[in-house]
């Protein structure tokens, strides 16, 4: 067996020296592309709001994800939307001895009625949000405080005892509670003996009710800030948000807006505000429920923390048309009632602290107001339906708030019918709003569109693409967010940012999805109970939404142009010039950079890229966590000249300071990056160029069944 691992070795090595000399053959025939940058002429503007995120309650991205409260279904509120007689109310949640039921008579709250009565003595478990292929879901960290509080109602004194059970059946935290009178809220700070995954395990008296349980980390994001005094958000997903540097947050959704099947479960911001307890809890339309412990406000705040633009959407009178036709009449009660709803949301969001709702928003934590801008009426809608009610809600708004920019829908799709028919009337009648396009494409669109937007009218309507992703096909969920993907993305973005003028906002969907809990992938950005994974797709918004000028300079590609993109960009005002190029094929290029027009550039820029050999990598939790990231390096600038090999499978952006600023000078770079080098980029696609050879090869087929053949 020894001598047959030596063979294979020696096999091996011989594989690959003979890989690295038939490339290096290649790469030294081939030619550069050619980038011509005209320094000189004028440049075409950019939306200084091109690139941000989009946060919808999908995939567990709000409860169980961005709400810091890890007990899940805390005020057994849970429902289905589409089968709302089905009893989930449980859920998260189990009866392990004596008997328990719910009940909704004389409630700790008539807005969530449902609380958990205790007909014997008995013993309930919560489980939080379990990981894969795990039962304890509750993680906590060793010497972290944990505020834990809940409701309780009982006729006579009595305790109820409180422990988090790790998996080997042992406390890491316990507490006790004497309990008598009417419902009142009981609560304490828990600091766990070791950091373990664990369940809520409380012992409930004969006769006590209890309801609305919440358990939060003292380290999570704005605790202790009475901006945040209802609620706050998990701190490494809010970093996550922040690395990004969005220039808006477009939210709450999404289909989610509109809800489904019943007009209860459309979304009322009204509703999510204000302390946790008075916020009405309701089925979303991605199968779970809505604690709305991240509401309207806190969207708001996170977008003050962001220095994003906050873009709410609100629904134009009419539930998901995906799935069904539920409309308010046009000149109905309800209809009025929504359109005041939206006038009220103005005055929230914007008002002095002299208006009503001016004084309800400093009532919350914020006297400041949020100065919102823009406002979404509708999410993928189409036809006269839609059209006819969003005349009514723009009108108004425009009657009221001349100032906001009201933001329309072009449907389901970036072409055909309904898209069509969105933009002749928008340009017909309504030229100062912005049309929100989605389109969710696979591998190969961005190369064939990739001058969508190119002949769009410049007297016309903007763009918002307010969802977009490459899908593949194949893969675990995870890694459908694969290098291919995002370098595909980028190609995509590349002609998003040359036509800024007419673009003026766009972002990725979705935003967050927990690891087991998903209704949809890909996602930019994935996570469990104690882990964030940063996807390529993430690592390529943040390369763009960082390094992206005000104007888009005039340029040309020559020479060996084939799988390479590029757009230049320039911000006069930091004197910073951006090179954005894509190589999307297997190999690395060589790429000349020729800065015409340009009197005194610095000596020193930076190369900030993201790229390997191996398109089908992709980052997971765990070892894999980050495989793959951006590196930079550092390249001269000779007689207005950049000359520098590219990646495969890569966006590169050359980031280059003028006229002494030297922005780039020194070993270091202020992105956080490691810093790359040739050495590792070529090393890495000797690796993939082996890899896909050798694992054709006959030889590897053998390998691979004496493999199979020893494990049996």
């Amino acid at each position: 067996m020894k001598k047959l691992k030596a063979i294979l070795c020696v096999v091996l090595v011989i594989s690959l020296i003979t890989c690295v000399f038939s490339h290096n053959t290649v790469s030294a025939a081939g030619n550069a592309a050619v980038i011509d940058v005209d320094g000189a002429g004028e440049y075409k503007p950019i939306s200084g709001n091109l690139f941000g995120i989009f946060f919808e309650d999908i995939n567990f991205a709000a409860d169980g994800g961005l709400s810091s409260n890890l007990i899940r279904n805390n005020s057994f509120e849970q429902k289905l939307a589409w089968a709302p007689d089905y009893d989930c109310r449980m859920t998260g949640w189990e009866i392990s001895s004596g008997e328990a039921f719910l009940l909704t008579d004389e409630p700790m709250s008539e807005t969530n009625p449902n609380y958990l009565h205790a007909n014997t003595d008995c013993v309930v478990k919560n489980y939080g949000y379990p990981d894969t292929d795990m039962t304890n879901g509750i993680y906590l960290e060793k010497g972290v405080g944990y505020d834990f509080s809940f409701y309780a109602r009982s006729s006579r004194k009595c305790a109820i005892s409180a422990s988090f059970i790790n998996e080997k059946e042992k406390d890491v935290a316990s507490v006790s509670f004497d309990i008598e009178g009417g419902f009142k809220k009981y609560s304490t700070v828990i600091k766990p003996s070791q950091t373990a995954y664990t369940i809520l395990q409380l012992s409930v008296p004969q006769g006590v009710d209890v309801d609305f349980f919440m358990l939060v980390s003292h380290n999570s994001f704005g605790y202790g800030d009475e901006m945040w005094k209802n609620s706050t958000l998990r701190a490494d997903l809010v970093q996550a948000l922040k690395e990004l540097n969005p220039a808006f947050m477009r939210f709450p959704g999404g289909c989610l807006v509109e809800g489904a099947y019943d007009w209860d479960y459309a979304y009322n911001w009204k509703k999510t505000i204000g302390p946790l307890e008075d916020r009405e809890q309701i089925p979303n339309i991605w199968g779970y429920n809505q604690s709305l412990a991240v509401g309207f406000y806190e969207y708001f705040c996170l977008c003050d923390y962001l220095d994003a633009e906050p873009l709410p959407i609100v629904h134009a009178g009419l539930m998901c048309q995906g799935r069904g036709d539920w409309k308010y009449d046009i000149d109905s009660p309800e209809m009025e009632q929504h359109i005041q709803d939206i006038m009220d949301l103005i005055e929230y969001a914007n008002g002095s602290t002299d208006t009503y709702w001016g004084a309800i928003r400093a009532e919350n934590g914020h006297p400041e107001p949020f100065n919102m801008k823009y406002l979404g009426v509708g999410n993928e809608n189409w036809m006269e339906n839609y059209w006819d009610r969003f005349d009514v809600i723009y009108n108004a708004i425009k009657r009221e708030h001349p100032e906001i920019t009201v933001i329309s829908s072009a449907g389901t799709s970036a072409d055909g019918p309904e898209h069509d028919y969105a933009w002749e009337l928008v340009n017909e009648k309504y030229k100062d709003t912005i049309v929100d396009e989605h389109y969710y494409v696979p591998t190969w669109w961005p190369y064939v569109m990739e001058d969508k937007y190119d002949s769009y009218s410049r007297d016309g309507a903007k763009v918002f693409v307010g969802e977009y992703a490459v899908h593949r096909s194949g893969g675990e969920q995870i890694t459908k967010n694969n290098l291919q993907v995002a370098v595909d993305e980028a190609v995509h973005m590349i002609n998003l940012v040359r036509n800024g003028d007419i673009v003026e906002m766009a972002c990725y969907a979705p935003l967050f999805a927990r690891e087991g809990y998903t209704q949809w992938a890909p996602n930019l950005i994935w996570f469990n109970s104690n882990e964030v994974v940063r996807t390529p797709s993430y690592y390529v918004q943040q390369l763009y939404m960082n390094n992206t000028g005000t104007g888009v300079l005039n340029s040309t590609l020559s020479g060996m142009t084939d799988d390479v993109f590029q757009v230049v960009s320039i911000n006069p005002e930091t004197k910073q010039i951006y090179v954005n190029v894509v190589n999307s094929s297997g190999e690395s290029k060589n790429v000349n950079i020729n800065l015409n027009g340009f009197s005194k550039l610095d000596p020193i820029a930076e190369q900030r890229y993201i790229g390997s050999g191996l398109f089908n990598l992709a980052n997971r939790f765990g070892i894999l966590n980050g495989v793959v990231s951006p590196r930079y390096q550092k390249v001269t600038v000779i007689n207005n000249k950049i000359s520098q090999s590219i990646p495969p499978h890569s966006l590169s952006i050359f980031c280059i300071s003028y006229d002494g600023e030297n922005t780039y000078a020194g070993i270091g770079s202020d992105t956080g990056y490691k810093m790359g080098s040739i050495f590792e980029n070529i090393i890495l696609e000797l690796v993939a160029n082996f890899v896909i050879w050798f694992t054709a090869t006959d030889l590897w087929h053998a390998i691979d069944e004496f493999i199979k053949s020893q494990q049996q």
